[in-house]
């Protein structure tokens, strides 16, 4: 196996050929003990000569050694290398496949698909990857090591615990009937991914040689630009910008991703500002870490936007105070292949859209005479807030909790023969998942929030002058501190059908809740998550 940038072991038939290591303090004696451990060495000479010294032979491997952490979070993920074509040029049933998959013992395993019992090589390890952020901690590095326990009870190792995206691109060579990896103008497959409770850090890996893979960048909070970094949970979502207008710019490859997760939220009774000697070090907090997105380039990992409440973000957001785990959702407003809007929510209540211009987009103008020329970069036009949350003061414990992404779909409102994007949202708590901290008045909820910003022409969306509906300082916020009357911009729908648990309305009812979402009085709607296991 080899360290990237810090040495490598050789291991050849069972031998040790070669050490050589310069973090030392990372790949020290224990490490490395741990590390040859792994790779099945048990029977290891003892303390008083140094891994570098060793000379090891299959005499040191007594017993098969097998080392595989459980995957729990950690959804395995295909990759396929090749295929053939048949004479239609369809993909037939041979194929090169693998899956790609975490564990808790700390490392990313690339494991041969096929079928074994025909034959095939199915379940064959062809490689394994431990990141340094499981290496350099102590009780991280246990883990490697078959039979080791832990004192802390009810305190496991994570290691690779987060799913993980895998892209690839693909050329066909239909007269040689085959499918292969497309390796041009930075195409290839590729993976990227997190350790959600394993640490903070992110990864981008080249597999397109599944025998040897490499590490194209790692960032963690100690990486210029990424101080608001926690754990990443959720697999980031890719997508391609352009930055400059020139003939042949044809577009970047970009990763966008929330900043994580902070601990304090293990608390059921944690929010930033409550102060309670029960969150010890988390009571009355004013930020966390993950407040923040994060756009990079999706094969150097180099920052090229960020937003956050945090003055060192490209975008400064006063709002964006909380943890934001779950995965950002992206659109393509004008069809050309570029995005332009995100849209992500935080462990907070709130909901956010971020809205972008591409190089050589041409801002429409007023006038038809008026001429407006392409744009040179890629720009942040704004940051709207569309939800805030729910609750504030005393109650501020209760303001819910988003650890999936935003789902975005379009429709016309019949009344005004305008369209609206509907973002839903559905909240939860993920890490107290069994809390009775909540009430049936204070549920967790599905929401429905009608956004008629986005989709306005883009004369008026573009314009310098834009501000957002219904609120004046260019946030579009929902008042939801008197949740049924009147005043509220968003309708619960069981009331306006007119029972608590949404059954048994009439169609009058239902007309007139179809009536009240349709005028302009409300920008969406929420159902109170009451009923469950059959209890309301």
């Amino acid at each position: 196996f080899s360290v990237n940038g810090s040495g490598k072991v050789l291991v050849d038939n069972a031998a040790l050929t070669s050490a050589s290591f310069n973090d030392t303090a990372t790949y020290n004696e224990t490490t490395l003990r741990r590390l040859l451990n792994f790779l099945g060495f048990d029977n290891l000479p003892g303390t008083a000569t140094e891994v570098k010294d060793m000379t090891l032979t299959s005499d040191n491997v007594t017993q098969p050694i097998k080392v595989v952490g459980a995957s729990i979070h950690s959804t395995p993920a295909a990759v396929s290398y090749s295929a053939t074509l048949d004479d239609d040029g369809k993909v037939t049933a041979t194929r090169d496949d693998y899956v790609l998959f975490g564990s808790t013992e700390g490392g990313l395993h690339l494991v041969n698909a096929d079928n074994a019992s025909t034959g095939g090589d199915g379940g064959k390890e062809e490689f394994v990857i431990i990141p340094r952020e499981m290496l350099a901690d102590p009780d991280k590095s246990a883990a490697l090591v078959r039979g080791a326990t832990k004192a802390d009870i009810g305190s496991p190792n994570f290691g690779i615990d987060a799913p993980w995206l895998v892209s690839a691109d693909y050329k066909y060579d239909f007269d040689a009937r085959r499918v292969n990896i497309d390796t041009t103008d930075n195409k290839g497959i590729y993976a990227y991914g997190g350790l959600r409770m394993g640490g903070e850090a992110l990864y981008g890996l080249d597999l397109a040689d599944n025998e040897s893979p490499s590490m194209m960048f790692s960032i963690t909070p100690d990486t210029s630009g990424f101080s608001r970094m926690g754990q990443i949970w959720a697999k980031p979502t890719r997508a391609k910008i352009k930055t400059s207008n020139a003939a042949n710019d044809k577009g970047t490859d970009v990763l966008i991703f929330g900043g994580g997760y902070d601990m304090c939220y293990e608390y059921e009774g944690f929010q930033l500002g409550v102060t309670d000697s029960e969150l010890k070090e988390c009571s009355n907090k004013s930020s966390v870490k993950g407040n923040a997105v994060y756009i990079v380039n999706a094969i150097t990992g180099d920052l090229i936007w960020s937003a956050s409440s945090d003055s060192s973000a490209s975008k400064t957001v006063a709002t964006m105070k909380n943890s934001i785990v779950a995965g950002v959702t992206t659109l393509d407003r004008d069809n050309d292949g570029f995005m332009d809007h995100i849209y992500f929510a935080d462990l907070g209540g709130q909901v956010f859209r971020a809205d972008f211009t591409n190089a050589g987009f041409v801002k429409p103008t007023a006038s038809p005479t008026a001429t407006s020329s392409p744009e040179t970069s890629f720009t942040n036009t704004r940051v709207t807030r569309v939800l805030q949350p729910a609750y504030s003061g005393a109650n501020t414990k209760y303001n819910h909790r988003f650890y999936e992404r935003p789902v975005v779909s379009f429709y016309r409102n019949p009344n005004t023969s305008r369209l609206f994007a509907l973002v839903n949202v559905i909240s939860g708590d993920r890490s107290s998942p069994l809390s009775k901290i909540r009430d049936l008045t204070k549920a967790d909820r599905l929401y429905g929030i009608m956004d008629t910003d986005v989709t306005k022409a883009d004369n008026i969306f573009y314009a310098s002058n834009f501000t957002n509906t219904n609120n004046a300082n260019g946030q579009k916020v929902v008042n939801l501190t008197a949740n049924s009357s009147a005043s509220s911009n968003l309708a619960e729908l069981p009331t306006l059908i007119g029972t608590a648990s949404g059954e048994g309305y009439s169609p009058t009812q239902k007309t007139n809740a179809i009536s009240t979402l349709r005028g302009t009085t409300k920008n969406g709607w929420y159902i109170p998550l009451t009923r469950f296991d059959g209890y309301g």
